[in-house]
């Protein structure tokens, strides 16, 4: 029996559920939809592939759209963080957590090794520590509320049947569906650059805790980018930055790539190339003007700006590589009839 768009059906179905139901409700929906198309075609003549289909969209219009049969199974919609991005939530939130974990031991363990000790500094330490997380599971949950509302609201009820057409599922594994999962992340470092650069500068520099003359040991800080970055390119990474956010932020709305978002998603591309390119090109990009000997000085700045050219040219050739798998998509998808897609608030 071919059962092709009852499979593509319950995919869709379980896209909008959390993922700890998913595996269930979809086992227990796809026996309903084969027991239903079943009865209907009991003591048929054998069917062909157009009658059959046709009986299968009988079956999943009276199912309703997938996001309406979603509904049966979703719990109450009263929730600050909703189910279609609770499981991305949680794994990005544990991430932070172990992130940032690692980062207060590591600056406890650079201080204790400065000669300060661990004890003095616990206090300190502790607070720096619930500070960070308080700061960033805030703005994470901040933004992970906004990106949930921002995903497509369910059609009235008298609109689903007459815009809703089962033929229009995308199969199963559709290239063309987003992953939520890896937007949503792009999205939030995409937001931790923006605070850095422009809020937090002198967080990119070196941070140690030394002491001089036997004093206490201290917490020294030196930032490492030049005036150069911040006048010549900055408002340039800023401008990429936000277009970049606008982007993600319209195909979690639609759900699926299209023509016009790949064509952007390049033109993106091209843009961080250009950029990569006049950094290369362009005036130091370091400056270590604030550690006080010159010899170490001299030695910091021989190091550290041959470095940071050859991570920029990492960087623009991985780009160059991202870009023309980027444009071959777009001539890919353009010899392929794409489905609308229908409403509804994908998962993953």
């Amino acid at each position: 029996m071919n059962t092709s768009l009852i499979d593509r059906y319950v995919k869709e179905v379980g896209r909008h559920l959390p993922r700890k139901t998913r595996s269930d409700v979809e086992a227990e929906l796809h026996s309903l939809l084969s027991d239903s198309l079943r009865d209907r075609t009991a003591g048929k003549e054998p069917l062909d592939p157009a009658a059959m289909e046709a009986e299968q969209i009988a079956v999943l219009k009276a199912f309703g759209p997938p996001n309406t049969a979603a509904d049966r199974y979703a719990p109450p919609r009263r929730y600050l963080i909703g189910p279609n991005v609770y499981d991305i939530y949680t794994i990005v939130l544990f991430s932070v957590w172990i992130a940032i974990s690692a980062a207060v031991l590591l600056l406890a363990g650079l201080g204790a090794l400065g000669g300060g000790g661990l004890a003095p500094q616990f206090g300190s330490y502790l607070s720096l520590y619930f500070q960070w997380l308080l700061a960033v599971f805030g703005s994470i949950t901040l933004v992970f509320a906004i990106v949930g509302r921002l995903l497509p609201e369910d059609a009235p009820a008298d609109e689903k049947e007459e815009v809703w057409d089962p033929r229009t599922l995308p199969a199963v594994d559709d290239k063309s569906r987003i992953d939520v999962r890896g937007i949503l992340f792009e999205i939030f470092w995409i937001m931790v650059a923006l605070v850095v650069f422009n809020l937090f500068p002198d967080w990119i520099g070196m941070h140690f805790a030394a002491s001089v003359n036997d004093a206490p040991a201290r917490w020294y800080s030196i930032p490492l980018l030049s005036d150069a970055f911040f006048s010549d390119f900055l408002a340039l990474w800023n401008i990429y930055f936000l277009l970049s956010i606008l982007l993600h932020l319209f195909l979690l709305r639609r759900g699926r790539w299209e023509r016009i978002t790949r064509i952007i998603d390049f033109l993106l591309a091209v843009l961080a190339i250009g950029i990569l390119a006049a950094m290369l090109a362009g005036p130091a990009l370091i400056d270590v003007r604030g550690v006080a000997a010159e010899s170490a000085r001299d030695l910091l700045q021989s190091i550290l700006s041959p470095l940071l050219k050859w991570i920029l040219a990492v960087s623009l050739i991985v780009t160059v590589a991202d870009a023309v798998g980027k444009l071959v998509n777009i001539f890919r998808g353009a010899t392929k009839a794409v489905p609308e897609p229908y409403l509804g608030r994908p998962v993953d």
